[in-house]
């Protein structure tokens, strides 16, 4: 069977691709059924699943929950719908901008009634709705609160006026609550590579919340992910048929990493190496950083970039590149290219996951 370029990066990104630390007795604890039993309840069926959430989360949150919304579509042919509550509202423009979401929130279901029991996902101390029901006593998140990446999934009564019960998702930080929400996607058939290795998902017409708490703790692999290496000439190929060449040089940009970003969170992964060999991750397409910040994506370099500037960058960006790396012949250029780098689109100021940058030479893949 010939494989296209897509499947066959799908085959070498899993091969990389380390699988999440998390405890597999927790990691595995299904939330969720497709046949009705004892203390379970009906999510989606005859009328769409309905998701609620904080305007105010992280924009990797909320874009995750919008996600949500659309995999239940893709099981039972109806998509969920998504609810943002509150006055503020996170800074997602550019993850929004880059991927699609309606200025209403609608995930293509508006008009049709929800009376399932409903799902709210959220962050501890970024979500007024989680928050609410923690300092009410509904919800308990002892367990998780301070920890890095943990989520808990509980079923909790009257989390709402006149709800009686609500299947709630509440994350540690923000890629907790992301995981959470993806943990749903994929328990109910939505494979993490429904994109890249066109997984389809098995059609199902009602899906029940098991009345169960899981506790997703910390994972014992702190920094999870893969690197993108030797990408041609099968993804770069494939690339430059779906995508324009970003700066005239490369198609991987924010169009692409969106699909790459969201393949790793799905995965529980939180790390990425890009695409290296042409192409110039802060350089071609100026969106690629701050999307991989609103994703909750760290991001990384290979070991031929130093300071998170692309090999290429060198011949196209730096001065005196006839001088070379001479500090006593072209001092001056390498003194800017590297406190250019160093100071990148204001990242000290604007970048969440500055803080957690890894040396180059940590090779976490």
């Amino acid at each position: 069977m010939e494989l296209s370029p897509r499947r066959l990066l799908s085959i070498v990104l899993s091969a990389c691709l380390l699988a999440p630390a998390t405890a597999v007795e927790s990691f595995r604890k299904p939330t969720v059924d497709f046949t009705a039993g004892n203390g379970s309840f009906l999510l989606a069926g005859s009328s769409p699943a309905s998701i609620h959430v904080d305007a105010a989360d992280w924009p990797g949150v909320l874009r995750a929950a919008h996600d949500l919304a659309i995999d239940f579509g893709r099981v039972t042919k109806a998509n969920g719908t998504l609810t943002a509550t509150g006055t503020a509202t996170a800074n997602a423009s550019m993850i929004f901008n880059v991927t699609g979401i309606s200025s209403d929130w609608s995930a293509g279901t508006q008009g049709n009634s929800t009376s399932g029991t409903p799902i709210i996902v959220g962050t501890i101390g970024n979500s007024s709705l989680i928050d609410g029901l923690v300092a009410s006593g509904k919800l308990d998140v002892s367990a998780i609160e301070g920890q890095w990446e943990a989520y808990v999934s509980a079923l909790v009564q009257n989390p709402m006026n006149g709800t009686e019960q609500a299947l709630v998702i509440a994350g540690s930080d923000r890629r907790g609550a992301i995981y959470g929400i993806y943990d749903v996607s994929e328990q109910i058939g939505v494979s993490p590579w429904y994109f890249f290795a066109d997984v389809p998902a098995k059609s199902h017409a009602e899906i029940f919340a098991l009345d169960t708490i899981k506790v997703a703790k910390t994972p014992t692999v702190k920094y999870r992910g893969f690197f993108i290496n030797d990408e041609a000439p099968a993804l770069t190929g494939w690339a430059n048929v779906n995508y324009p060449r970003y700066g005239n040089n490369s198609p991987f940009g924010a169009d692409f990493y969106a699909h790459v970003f969201e393949l790793l969170l799905r995965s529980k992964a939180n790390y990425l190496w890009p695409a290296m060999w042409n192409g110039m991750f802060n350089v071609d397409d100026p969106r690629n950083q701050p999307l991989a910040d609103e994703y909750a994506i760290v991001m990384g370099t290979s070991h031929t970039e130093p300071m998170v500037r692309a090999t290429a960058e060198w011949s196209k960006v730096a001065k005196g590149a006839e001088s070379g790396w001479s500090w006593a012949t072209n001092n001056a250029t390498l003194y800017d290219y590297f406190y250019e780098c160093s100071t990148r689109g204001a990242l000290r100021e604007r970048c969440h996951c500055w803080n957690e940058r890894l040396p180059r030479h940590s090779h976490v893949f």
